[in-house]
């Protein structure tokens, strides 16, 4: 798996999310349900779009994008939930 921060999209928090594996077939897995922006008092907000989803079986890939959060936060924190036997991936980025 692989989570980029989209940093050239200012307006929102988007990231390019790659889901590439041979352990299980990925295509029951959907971007707006498994993917979440994690704000720093542990509140989840779920995806305010979903674009570019392409792929199917092993290797599936969207851009996700969400709303700041009020406030903005120092850290970003996406998490990724229930793939392939793992309860969450989470992956962070610091905003200073």
């Amino acid at each position: 798996m692989e989570v980029t921060w989209l940093k050239e999209i200012a307006d929102a928090p988007s990231f390019r999310v790659v889901l590439d594996t041979h352990s299980v077939n990925l295509d029951g897995y959907r971007f707006e349900e498994i993917v979440r922006l994690r704000d720093a008092r542990g509140g989840e907000q779920a995806p305010a779009a979903v674009e570019g989803a392409e792929g199917s079986g092993h290797h599936r890939q969207a851009t996700v994008r969400f709303t700041w959060p009020e406030p903005k936060p120092g850290e970003l924190e996406l998490v990724v939930k229930g793939v392939a036997g793992v309860p969450e991936r989470v992956f962070r980025w610091s905003m200073k």
